[in-house]
């Protein structure tokens, strides 16, 4: 198989993570070691010797550069170890070099094509006459320097890369192998561009469809588009978030399941037959006048106010130096912000004096919704409801938990990760330098919308129900990925098993 063959039938798997990278870091190894067809598709490789880095090459250590002598109008760049960090007036290398990253991003190269500064993370090489600048940067890839790096801030040691072994073709066949690789990065870059062009009209259709799906109005029609094209627009596990999102949202306003006229119906305050059992009536618990609901809901429901259906409960206090990370003799243990996500995680808890605890009410209950009152911008207002709590546990102070009186919690939950309650909480917070916050009584105020109880179960049971094939979807979707995955590397094989006889075929970066 031609490497131009191999680009064009790499499409059939550019939905692997990472596949282009993948397919170009597959090219420069093929081209280093010499099986990379030439134009008459056959390898150019004749007997080269390889040597060892170190012979060949030198890693010079760069020069730490003080904060006054750098400049941005200075016409000569300086390099970290990860790429240009800023500019300065003097060179330390003075002919283009070869930065390779020598703390913190172990490995990472770049050209330097004119006089440059590499400061004291990196390495640079001022390749010799006998190699071209830019087959040595290709042929120093393929030796996947980075895999070198040690440490917590991973350090490469010049004494790890020295011994490994480079290809010395001659410089007619660098300049060859050089071409031939632009030539098929040229060819990426245009598969690459189109799988991005592709992702963002994908991305732009779901987004759009999954909005129309929860309007008011042709939701039928919308629905119906949805269903005939969401093979096209759901490919990765990660795009079911937003059907899950849609499910919420077409469930709080009453379109997910169907009204049932035989259901107890709500009686606002003052129309309550109070000689029939058949009518529920709960003061107080609609909007006041001020108010404005977010959007229409069915006849039979009701709008009605967090605090008028809840019980709102504040979290714990302590000092800073009362918590610890491990457990310890009379501690109990502490939810915190983070611990409220898709769901209440259980680990990863703080450990606080029981003697700060001044009421029970500040133990995690069964059914608990927890809400978020303190986070960053973009998680505050996060809610989970608490379903089979482990173990005794109270929450922290940027945690409320909510307590319903009358209605489905779980119900009750699903209003408050619907994407109106998002919104509402993240318009409402109050952003400081680094957290944002939501008051008790913003949250108090919150309106959500309420069917009559028999309904909030039937939504809860069809929710559950739509989760469960969602998780099938995320399932089905991350195997599909691991089979795209296997046919890459089937696809990569067989171009290799036709670049070279089967004798000479070994794993590549084994030299």
């Amino acid at each position: 198989m031609s490497a131009e063959l191999l680009v064009r039938r790499f499409a059939q798997v550019t939905e692997t993570p990472n596949a282009i990278a993948r397919l170009r870091r597959f090219l420069i190894d093929l081209a280093v070691s010499g099986r990379l067809g030439d134009d008459r598709d056959k390898p150019i490789r004749i007997g080269w010797p390889y040597a060892p880095l170190g012979d060949l090459v030198d890693l010079r250590y760069g020069k730490g550069l003080a904060q006054a002598d750098r400049t941005p109008e200075g016409p000569v760049a300086v390099y970290g170890s990860n790429g240009i960090v800023a500019r300065t007036h003097t060179a330390l290398a003075d002919a283009p070099s070869i930065i390779v990253g020598r703390k913190g991003s172990a490995g990472a190269l770049r050209i330097a094509d004119e006089p440059s500064w590499p400061t004291d993370v990196a390495y640079y090489i001022e390749p010799p006459p006998s190699l071209d600048i830019r087959f040595l940067f290709f042929a120093l890839q393929s030796l996947r320097l980075e895999s070198l790096g040690k440490g917590v801030k991973p350090g490469l040691s010049r004494s790890d890369a020295y011994p490994l072994l480079l290809p010395q073709p001659p410089l007619t066949d660098q300049r060859r192998i050089v071409a031939k690789v632009d030539e098929l990065m040229a060819l990426c870059d245009e598969l690459e561009a189109a799988q991005t062009h592709r992702e963002a009209r994908r991305d732009r259709l779901r987004a759009t469809s999954l909005r129309n799906l929860v309007a008011p109005d042709k939701s039928k029609d919308y629905a119906r588009f949805f269903l005939r094209h969401s093979a096209r627009m759901i490919t990765k596990p990660e795009h079911v978030a937003g059907v899950r999102q849609a499910i919420l949202d077409l469930a709080v306003r009453g379109r997910l399941v169907a009204q049932d006229p035989e259901d107890e119906p709500f009686a606002p305050p003052g129309d309550a037959d109070t000689t029939s059992s058949s009518r529920r009536t709960r003061d107080s618990r609609g909007l006041t006048t001020a108010e404005i609901p977010p959007f229409d809901i069915p006849l039979e429901w009701h709008w009605a106010s967090l605090g008028r259906v809840s019980t709102i409960v504040r979290g714990i206090t302590f000092a800073a130096a009362d918590k610890s990370k491990v457990p310890l003799p009379g501690h109990i243990a502490c939810l915190r912000s983070g611990n409220v996500q898709a769901g209440v995680t259980w680990s990863n808890l703080l450990y606080v004096p029981r003697s700060v605890v001044r009421s029970g009410d500040q133990l995690v209950r069964e059914d608990d919704i927890l809400i978020s009152i303190a986070n960053s911008y973009a998680l505050v207002g996060k809610c989970a409801i608490a379903v089979g709590v482990p173990f005794e546990a109270a929450y922290g102070a940027f945690l409320a938990a909510i307590r319903v009186c009358d209605d489905d919690p779980r119900y009750v939950a699903m209003t408050l990760t619907a994407s109106y309650s998002g919104e509402a909480f993240r318009r409402g917070s109050a952003q400081t330098t680094n957290i944002a916050n939501i008051t008790f009584g913003y949250i108090r105020g919150h309106p959500i919308p309420l069917p009559p109880l028999a309904e909030q179960h039937r939504i809860v049971a069809q929710v559950d129900e739509l989760m469960a094939v969602c998780d099938e979807l995320e399932r089905s979707l991350a195997r599909e990925q691991t089979e795209r995955g296997r046919l890459l590397e089937a696809l990569l094989r067989d171009a290799l098993e036709d670049a070279l006889p089967a004798r000479e075929l070994e794993p590549l970066g084994a030299r």
